[in-house]
């Protein structure tokens, strides 16, 4: 369904959560899914911040939507979540 890649998670995400996300994924909603396994990182934050995650996109709104729309790489992907999410 998906491109090469995506067999494999992205550095940080457990293997289990990752196949039943992609499973889960309809190609036209994810157009970024077979550039994740080398842009997205997921690490667990600081429990004192008191969120339960952040996700951080390296480049600005506008880019990432045209990005998107040519179904292009989405740029560097870092997301943070509270231990207690693991």
């Amino acid at each position: 369904m998906y491109g090469g890649g995506v067999d494999q998670p992205p550095e940080g995400v457990p293997p289990q959560l990752w196949l039943s996300l992609v499973d889960k994924l309809d190609p036209e909603i994810a157009p970024f899914l077979p550039y994740l396994h080398k842009n997205l990182t997921l690490t667990y934050e600081d429990p004192g911040q008191g969120r339960l995650g952040l996700t951080r996109f390296e480049i600005d709104l506008n880019e990432l939507e045209r990005r998107r729309r040519f179904k292009m790489g989405p740029g560097k992907i870092t997301i943070l979540l509270h231990p207690d999410l693991e």
